[in-house]
């Protein structure tokens, strides 16, 4: 719907990034938190990412392959194993 007023549409999924929010907060020091999953990525290399997804005109940016792979499994996976998955990852 976009198109014809040429304006670009990128959704940005960048996982975790690391933010001066998670590093000054007690947020995520449990196992699989912000502060412990690997890998976490800055806020610069996100936003390069982004924009050249954007230049090549693509629909998504996801940065780094770990991030790839969990979209890939998302896609391929039922929504009812996906979510017993994270839930499972959340409580250890």
């Amino acid at each position: 719907e976009l198109k014809e007023r040429k304006i670009k549409v990128t959704a940005v999924s960048p996982g975790w990034v690391s933010t001066e929010f998670f590093m000054r907060s007690s947020l995520g020091e449990e196992r699989n938190g912000p502060k412990k999953i690997k890998p976490l990525t800055t806020a610069d290399k996100v936003v390069k990412k982004a924009l050249r997804a954007s230049d090549k005109n693509k629909p998504v940016s996801i940065k780094g392959a770990y991030w790839k792979g969990l979209h890939v499994l998302a896609k391929i996976l039922p929504r009812r194993l996906s979510m017993q998955f994270w839930s499972a990852m959340q409580k250890k």
